[in-house]
């Protein structure tokens, strides 16, 4: 909120609703009304969209600073993903009218939301364009990189996903994520500790996030 005055954000926090979620606790639900709109404030969410027939797959993640539900209440339509924390995480909810009237009033309000989204919308893109064109370990590898640097440089550090959350995200299999992960490792591109991946060569990661087809004797997909 720091896009506001400092008249608009005091007008705005108080109307704000701090609340903490467990890891696994759902923020909302699909066919939920949108009555809020939330921040994240600290820890980390996934919206997973969930098809009777294909199961479920992770479609965003959600970092410090970051709204979620805007798109619904923007669109006055029901959630159509379930919104989980990924760890122990705080958001502040905003009640949709009270979101609505300041993204209305404040242009300045409405560019920062506004760019957050257009910014979402293009990493969407992005890992589409990966999946098409690239093989598994350079979308791992993008992948890594990409929500490592949605982070903001004062939360805990590394990436806090699930071998099959991965595997959703760039459409490959558990086991696959699962042998590339420890070849990653093994290379000391990067570090598991606990529930977290913690990226210890950035470039040797972007090196093979760089190469759409990493083959040859040192083959790493």
């Amino acid at each position: 909120m720091a896009c506001l005055s400092a008249d608009e954000r005091k007008d705005l926090e108080q109307w704000v609703f701090p609340r903490r979620l467990a890891t696994r606790e759902a923020l909302f639900r699909p066919g939920q009304w949108p009555s809020f709109v939330h921040v994240l404030r600290e820890g980390s969410l996934k919206l997973v969209r969930e098809d009777a027939g294909q199961g479920a797959t992770v479609v965003e993640t959600v970092q410090p600073g970051e709204w979620v539900g805007v798109a619904w209440a923007l669109r006055s339509e029901p959630y159509s993903v379930l919104a989980e924390a990924l760890e122990p995480s705080a958001v502040c909810s905003l009640r949709t009218e009270d979101f609505l009237r300041h993204f209305g009033a404040s242009p300045a309000f409405n560019l920062a939301v506004s760019r957050q989204m257009a910014a979402k919308l293009e990493s969407a893109q992005s890992m589409l364009w990966l999946r098409s064109r690239h093989d598994a370990a350079s979308r791992l590898a993008a992948c890594l990189l990409h929500l490592d640097g949605q982070r903001p440089k004062d939360s805990a550090p590394g990436v806090v996903l699930t071998k099959s959350d991965l595997g959703q995200i760039i459409a490959t299999a558990q086991e696959t994520v699962f042998r590339l992960l420890t070849k990653f490792e093994s290379r000391g591109l990067l570090r598991r500790e606990d529930r977290r991946i913690l990226l210890t060569n950035r470039a040797g990661l972007r090196a093979v996030a760089d190469n759409p087809r990493n083959t040859g004797p040192d083959r790493t997909s």
